[in-house]
């Protein structure tokens, strides 16, 4: 289909750009499943973390945010 060709071409011209990270990507590298073992525990010590030191707390149903100012001329000056 169009996307896999897509991602395949993003894959390898990516791959040119940050073979390091990308190549973690491919089930066939070598690297994948250390990197997959690795992200799998990462993900379990912060639950570990969260359930002991978080309990149940809850987060507030509140607005985290609230604009008060901002430049309209912003992106502009970025670029």
């Amino acid at each position: 289909s169009e996307l896999n060709q897509i991602a395949q071409f993003t894959f390898e011209e990516l791959s040119k750009v940050i073979p390091s990270f990308i190549r973690r990507a491919d089930e066939e590298h070598r690297s994948f499943q250390d990197y997959r073992n690795f992200n799998l525990a990462q993900q379990q010590l912060v639950r570990n973390f969260a359930s002991a030191h978080l309990g149940d707390l809850t987060a507030e149903l509140a607005e985290s945010v609230c604009l008060v100012d901002y430049d309209r001329e912003a992106e502009t000056k970025l670029l």
